[in-house]
């Protein structure tokens, strides 16, 4: 029997079988600590949880419109204005089942087959296995001493195949934040290029120094081809209720809600009223 190249290719989430294994070793009696898949120890915030134990009895139980619950777009475009000083209008905004896949409607959205996404190592191990799904090559930059890549070996890598940038800080995993140098850089590059710069936030919200007082992403401010993911997860504690979001141009978030009418109609009715 034949089966997809493309499935095969790809390996399962490392966070999976670690989870897995601390279940297991739990449940032997081994006292565990487990940092393996980011899960708060904390509960979401309570007018979060009333609001959703509202909408299940007022019967919020159907589809919503694919990118969004009316009105919420333009809450989530308040709230990222704010949070990265960027400047986006709720046309700009797609509201998604969480960063990965806002993620991977985005890998979907920019491919063609043989394209090729430059990914900052270390990485989450899910960065390039989208890419590979979605018929993309990833192309990995080694960090330098100092746990940060140089600008100049990003710039060795661009081709003519080259359709975007994936910057994900503060890092998952090591927490590492780039500097607003080499962000600089970055975009700078892209611009150059004409390739698309992607920021995955979803760490944002977890800084415990004065770095990022200011977002970098602000400085993509006017550069059509900046994308930011961002999701609810770690910033309050919403792991297992799956919301998020894209902050992109039209066309890309036409493409996405396109994407996203063929692989999961629409995010979760019950969170997207409660995070409302």
């Amino acid at each position: 029997m034949s089966i997809s190249r493309i499935a095969e290719s790809i390996k399962g989430s490392k966070n999976a079988v670690l989870d897995k294994l601390a279940a297991q070793l739990s449940g032997a009696g081994k006292i565990v600590i487990d940092l393996s898949k980011g899960e708060l120890g904390i509960s979401p915030p309570d007018g979060f949880l009333k609001n959703a134990a509202k909408a299940v009895t007022a019967g919020v139980n159907g589809y919503t419109e694919t990118i969004r619950l009316p009105n919420l777009r333009d809450l989530v475009a308040e709230y990222a204005n704010h949070k990265y000083e960027v400047e986006v209008g709720c046309d700009e905004i797609a509201i998604t089942a969480g960063a990965k896949p806002a993620l991977y409607s985005i890998a979907l959205a920019l491919i063609n087959p043989g394209d090729e996404f430059i990914i900052l190592v270390p990485y989450w191990s899910t960065f390039p296995e989208q890419v590979i799904l979605a018929g993309g090559v990833p192309r990995m930059i080694d960090p330098g001493p100092e746990g940060v890549p140089a600008i100049d070996d990003i710039r060795r890598a661009v081709t003519a195949r080259t359709k975007a940038i994936l910057v994900n800080s503060p890092n998952n995993p090591t927490g590492l934040v780039y500097p607003d140098s080499l962000v600089r850089a970055i975009v700078d590059l892209a611009a150059s290029e004409c390739t698309f710069v992607i920021f995955d936030q979803s760490y944002y919200s977890l800084r415990y120094t004065d770095e990022m007082r200011s977002s970098f992403v602000a400085q993509t401010r006017g550069y059509d081809r900046a994308i930011i993911v961002d999701s609810f997860s770690k910033a309050w504690a919403l792991t297992g209720w799956r919301i998020g979001y894209v902050c992109a141009s039209r066309a890309i978030i036409s493409l996405i809600k396109s994407i996203q009418t063929h692989i999961n109609s629409s995010p979760n009715c019950v969170t997207q009223f409660a995070l409302l």
